[in-house]
């Protein structure tokens, strides 16, 4: 990706605060995009809280989308989730600010790629905090079996062993609400095994999180919202 893509991609950030995705970041030096449709069928009335762009296999993205990718810390088997990504693997104000910054080029900040990427497994329990809008987080973690002994000392969880269609449905729901976990991240399924249409994390129905102003478009959604907003 050149670099000039790169800046308007940052500058769509900056300037329509909206959830950027497959269709912006895939923007190669010719000015086309990949096709959506031949990598996770998305519902265009809902929103999505995690850039749905995570959600595509390696080898689905343009040789300069690959290199700026590898740019960010990922290679292709743990983007791909056989493995363990060191991108993911902590919070983000812990990575290096040149990743930090291709993640907020991608869709990310703080929130959504401690949700989204790394579940906030990397939290310590003091720091879900109530005050700091936490308090899910911790309850989700409690439902799971973790209390600050457990969490403190990686003493096993109630449900480590489970998959997730054994976890009782109210667990389900906590996990994949406040952790942004789904059946494939829980279970570690590898990208390119994901169905088709496999729920997303972060996959809200229209109504829900009016804050959200992006659905799919990058442009003229964003626009609108940063206009309605003055």
């Amino acid at each position: 990706m050149k670099l000039y893509h790169i800046k308007v991609l940052i500058t769509a950030m900056k300037t329509f605060k909206c959830s950027l995705i497959v269709l912006c970041l895939a923007v190669t030096a010719s000015g086309r995009s990949n096709d959506l449709g031949a990598c996770r069928d998305i519902d265009t009335s809902k929103r999505y809280y995690c850039p749905v762009m995570r959600y595509c296999v390696w080898d689905f993205y343009s040789g300069s989308t690959r290199s700026f990718l590898e740019e960010t810390g990922y290679v292709r088997g743990e983007w791909n989730y056989k493995g363990v990504s060191s991108v993911e693997n902590v919070i983000f104000e812990s990575l290096a600010t040149a990743a930090q910054t291709n993640l907020a080029a991608v869709g990310y900040d703080a929130d959504r790629h401690d949700c989204c990427n790394n579940h906030y497994s990397n939290f310590a329990w003091s720091d879900f905090d109530e005050s700091k809008g936490y308090k899910g987080v911790r309850d989700a973690f409690a439902a799971l079996g973790h209390d600050e002994n457990s969490w403190t000392n990686s003493v096993a969880r109630k449900y480590d062993d489970f998959y997730w269609d054994e976890l009782p449905p109210a667990v389900q729901q906590i996990a994949y609400d406040e952790l942004c976990y789904t059946r494939e991240l829980w279970d570690k399924i590898p990208l390119g095994k994901w169905p088709i249409d496999a729920k997303l994390p972060g996959e809200l129905l229209p109504g829900e999180h009016e804050d959200l102003k992006c659905l799919l478009k990058c442009t003229s959604d964003c626009e609108n919202a940063s206009t309605d907003s003055k």
